[in-house]
């Protein structure tokens, strides 16, 4: 290894040198095409987030990956949302205003049994007390906010397969 090190030294390039690149990196996010995670996984989907900030980078991230999610304020507009559009896969800010995402989760769950979209909390703590309660609602999976790019794409790898194999059960060709 032929690396040097040179004065006066930053913490970021001294770090770059002696950290292992762990498995799995943001390039690998990256480096899909952006229409590719949508041609493999042509889902629908709703995001229910009450924050501008939080809204736009949830909405320029899936539009990079070749979605046109729908956006909800509030759980009240993500239950009216689903009543006009189907939609596959719900991303579910946990702290809104009117209703919040738990109890949101909890009316989805009732209201759709068999065609209950995969519903993933969003969340800006990380407490486990928090996590607990976003499964005990009925919550499919969790990330921890600020949303990242990689966060999203993963959801997406993750659930879409789930996703295509439950609506081709739904619908399956004539014999």
């Amino acid at each position: 290894d032929d690396r040097k090190l040179t004065l006066p030294l930053k913490l970021s390039t001294f770090l770059q040198m002696v950290m292992p690149e762990p498995k799995g990196t943001q390039d690998d996010i990256y480096s899909i095409d952006s229409e590719d995670l949508k041609s493999k996984f042509p889902i629908r989907i709703l995001i229910a987030e009450d924050n501008k900030i939080n809204q736009k980078l949830m909405l320029q991230t899936l539009n990079y990956f070749g979605y046109l999610p729908g956006i909800a304020q509030n759980g009240l507009e993500a239950l009216e949302a689903l009543k006009v559009n189907t939609y596959d896969l719900v991303f579910m800010d946990i702290q809104m205003p009117e209703m919040d995402g738990l109890e949101a989760t909890r009316a989805i769950n009732r209201l759709y049994q068999s065609d209950r979209p995969v519903i993933i909390a969003m969340t800006a703590s990380a407490l486990l007390e928090e996590k607990q309660l976003c499964f005990m609602a009925g919550v499919d999976d969790f990330f921890s906010k600020p949303a990242k790019m990689e966060n999203i794409g993963e959801m997406i790898q993750k659930w879409g397969p789930r996703i295509l194999g439950e609506r081709a059960n739904e619908n399956p060709l004539p014999l």
